[in-house]
């Protein structure tokens, strides 16, 4: 097809473009190249000139290092010019990459030093290795030929067996680690007859080795048998040693036996010098001991024995003598000591005396210790059981003086402190007088056979302070002081009654009360748990107060009874006086207000206040033993206790003008939020009026203990105590269903 004139112009046109677009793409390309080539080429500069240093340093450590024959050394010094040499070759590479034979030619420089170098160094570590491999060699040799003198020694002495086996160990240690660098340096060539020099030694090393185990078995057994000896040498010659004192033929025998023991040292000390090695160090220590032990043993035995010969020598005449003096010398004794024990004088001097004669009677009963001097040893003998229960008895009055003396001193006790355990210090001092005195505490503790006695005790329980007199007394003699002592005991439980003794108000009382607990009380009976059920209900302004007493322990209650018309309970009560002190006539009280008291309840009211109370432990019970699951009522909670606080004013202000349902939720409503202390106070104060305009029928029937544990089962089954609480169903149930005539 042929193609108009236009067509050509444009197709040629085209190929204009296209040849003009490769042509620049190619410029492109090689300005890339060249301007990569340029930044290669510099850093490769950058590159060599590091190389020219290291090689620099290289080079000047050769001098230094090539003059050691130390194959560690020499060793790190090639692993330094194998990686110089690396770094070359890598060099080299690059260089040829970018044709730059200027470059190769310095790098190749380098190169050729680096590795001229590396050869010499090998070259100096295979003379290094040759070198250490002679000496080695030389070093077995040596230690080979000290374990063949020691183990043809006679006879084998323990310490050199062990200096040469040290010596060889050490050398075929050293052999061993110059055949390890060997091999890992690729000179095995030059170390093979080393290998096979150190395989010989090492059997001569466990030669040596069993041969010092064979002489440590021969020592043990040759030192215990000499320790053996020595100890029955000990015994024999004390044994022997005794009888001599007793029996005039076994002086001779105690001679004899001396010098063969002298003789039996002589040997052991022998055994001493040839097994006295370091390895054995505790056994001849033992060993030593026990020579030493013998050797003064030897000695005592010989001044004995010298002793005895000198006495033989005595003559009867000079026995007598000495017998008749020492006689005299303990019977003056005697007689000092008689009277000094009847006056109780000069005891410390005479039981020197009676001593001193002690000590002469027994040198005169070794000396008259012959058959034939018999009966002056009898002499002796019988002035001797004098003179020793005299000794005990002078001894025994000197302690008693003693202790005497030790108790009249009164700064021997001015430290002693007393105190009552911590347990009892929440009584009051008369409490703990009364019942527990006998559980003070003294501190710090007496010397043995030394007690205190408390003689008299002042309780003060207004200030919380016990005051007690008392004595000090040894129990072994029964001697004591001869003074009184005083010492005080504080941080008591303080009991100051002022303003204070006024009736029990309690809430948290929950014992149910009957009706005929109230005339019991009106016929005389003061029972302590009946005035404290009654009484927690008594709600006056002058009447209520917080104590954790028994009432009857802080008042006194007397004249209760019903007046004429049996329409009030009558009483009177005052507070028992605090205890201040205590003297020879009794307790001390302090000056208080003892008037006199006058009470009068109205019987009626006092009856519904106890049925209103009767109510409240029911309800009690019955919330101490509600479900603990609240969650659903909780909100219905909150709106009754808040609508409580709204109202808690108009309550105090006008108890009659809110409706016994309304007054109902409020009570239970407060039971629900654990009576919040914050108004504990407007509680009680509600209280009083709910039970002034509440009335209750039916007293006796009003307590029902059988209905009431019923009641709180069915709560309890049902799971819906919460919504009884504060619904009337609750109430319209007890009632209607169990018959329940009181309030709910």
């Amino acid at each position: 097809m042929s193609l108009s004139r236009k067509t050509k112009i444009i197709l040629a046109g085209l190929g204009s473009v296209v040849v003009t677009s490769a042509v620049v793409a190619t410029a492109v390309v090689l300005a890339k190249k060249s301007n990569d080539n340029n930044k290669t080429k510099k850093e490769l500069q950058k590159e060599i000139k590091e190389l020219n240093d290291l090689t620099s340093q290289i080079l000047s450590k050769v001098p230094n290092i090539m003059s050691s024959n130390d194959i560690n050394k020499l060793q790190k010094f090639q692993n330094e010019i194998i990686s110089a040499k690396q770094k070359a070759k890598q060099l080299l590479e690059k260089s040829k990459q970018i044709k730059d034979k200027k470059l190769e030619e310095q790098i190749n420089k380098d190169f050729q030093s680096i590795d001229g170098k590396l050869i010499e160094l090998k070259s100096k570590i295979q003379e290094s290795i040759k070198s250490n491999v002679s000496v080695a060699k030389k070093d077995i040799s040596d230690a080979t030929n000290e374990v063949n003198s020691s183990l043809n020694e006679n006879p084998l002495k323990l310490e050199n067996l062990e200096k040469s086996k040290q010596s060889l160990e050490k050398s075929i240690n050293k052999a061993n680690e110059l055949i390890k660098l060997a091999k890992e340096l690729g000179f095995e060539n030059e170390i093979s007859d080393l290998n096979e020099i150190v395989l010989s030694s090492e059997l001569k090393l466990t030669e040596i080795s069993k041969k010092i185990k064979e002489l440590e078995v021969i020592d043990d057994a040759k030192i215990a048998e000499i320790k053996a000896k020595l100890n029955k040498a000990i015994y024999d010659l004390t044994q022997l040693s005794n009888k001599a004192k007793t029996e005039e033929n076994k002086v001779d025998s105690l001679e004899a036996t001396l010098t063969l023991f002298k003789a039996n040292i002589i040997e052991s000390q022998k055994v001493l010098d040839e097994y006295n090695t370091n390895q054995s160090i505790k056994k001849i220590s033992e060993l030593k001991t026990l020579i030493e032990q013998l050797q003064s043993k030897i000695n005592e035995s010989n001044t004995l024995k010298n002793d005895l010969k000198t006495n033989l020598l005595l003559t009867k005449q000079e026995v007598e003598k000495e017998v008749s003096d020492v006689t005299t010398q303990a019977n003056k004794a005697i007689e000092e000591a008689n009277k000094a024990i009847s006056d109780n004088q000069k005891l410390s001097e005479v039981k020197k005396l009676l001593e001193d004669a002690k000590k002469k009677v027994q040198e005169a009963i070794l000396k008259a210790q012959t058959k034939d001097y018999a009966a002056q040893k009898t002499i002796v003998d019988n002035k001797l059981k004098e003179l020793e229960p005299k000794i005990s008895q002078i001894t025994e009055k000197i302690e008693e003086k003693n202790t005497q003396d030790y108790l009249n001193n009164k700064d021997n006790f001015t430290s002693l402190n007393f105190e009552a355990p911590e347990i009892l210090k929440d009584n009051l001092p008369s409490y703990f007088e009364k019942y527990n005195l006998d559980k003070i505490k003294i501190s710090p503790n007496l010397p043995e056979n030394y007690i205190f006695q408390i003689i008299s005790s002042s309780p003060n329980d207004k200030e919380g302070i016990l005051k007690i007199k008392f004595k000090i007394v040894n129990t072994k003699y029964h001697l004591e002081t001869s003074f009184n002592l005083e010492k005080s005991i504080t941080n008591f439980k303080i009991d100051d009654h002022a303003n204070k003794y006024k009736l029990l108000f309690s809430f948290n009382h929950e014992k149910l009360i009957k009706e005929s607990d109230i005339y019991e009380f009106a016929n005389g009976n003061i029972d302590s748990n009946k005035v404290q059920k009654l009484f927690s209900l008594v709600i006056s302004a002058d009447s209520i107060y917080d104590y954790e007493k028994d009432p009857l322990e802080v008042m006194e209650i007397y004249d209760n009874k019903l007046n004429k018309d049996s329409t009030k309970l009558e009483f009177k009560y005052k507070p028992k006086p605090t205890i201040i002190g205590k003297d020879d006539n009794g307790y001390i009280y302090d000056n208080h207000d003892d008037q006199i008291k006058n009470i009068a309840l109205d019987i009626v009211q006092f009856k519904n206040i106890i049925r209103a109370k009767n109510d409240f432990v029911i309800f009690l019970k019955l919330y101490k033993n509600r479900s603990l699951d609240t969650t659903n009522s909780n909100k219905e909670y909150d709106a009754l206790f808040n609508k409580f606080k709204e109202v808690s004013i108009q309550t105090i202000n006008t108890p009659t003008g809110i409706s016994d349902e309304t007054i109902t939720s409020l009570f239970f409503s407060l039971l629900v939020m654990n009576l919040d202390p914050e108004y504990q106070q407007v509680f009680l104060k509600w209280f009083e009026g709910y039970v002034e305009n509440v009335e209750h029928k039916n007293f006796e029937t009003d307590i029902d203990i059988p209905l009431l544990n019923e009641t709180i089962e069915y709560v309890k089954e049902i799971n819906k105590f919460s919504i009884y609480f504060i619904d009337k169903n609750f109430g319209k149930w007890l009632k209607e269903t169990k018959k329940y005539k009181g309030n709910y």
